[in-house]
């Protein structure tokens, strides 16, 4: 078994170690819970010669939840609250 305080020493390296990768343009793959990657929304251009980084409007982070929580989120019931 593990500790409290090794539970959190992960957790904080994961804290470091997941956006740097992110904006080295990796894609984090985090076993069965799931996939984080960047996306960008910009601005567009006539011709590849003409885009610039500069139209690039905003970095977003996409997270694609693996089998298990997919799973779970599909079977998610809704009931109105009044």
């Amino acid at each position: 078994t593990i500790g409290v305080p090794d539970v959190y020493a992960v957790i904080m390296a994961m804290l470091i170690d997941i956006p740097e990768n992110l904006l080295e343009g990796k894609i984090v793959k985090l076993g069965e819970f799931g996939t984080f990657r960047l996306t960008v929304s910009s601005d567009g251009a006539v011709s590849a010669e003409e885009y610039s980084t500069t139209l690039i409007k905003k970095a977003k982070l996409n997270f694609r939840p693996g089998k298990a929580i997919s799973d779970v989120l599909s079977s998610a019931v809704f009931k109105k609250v009044t």
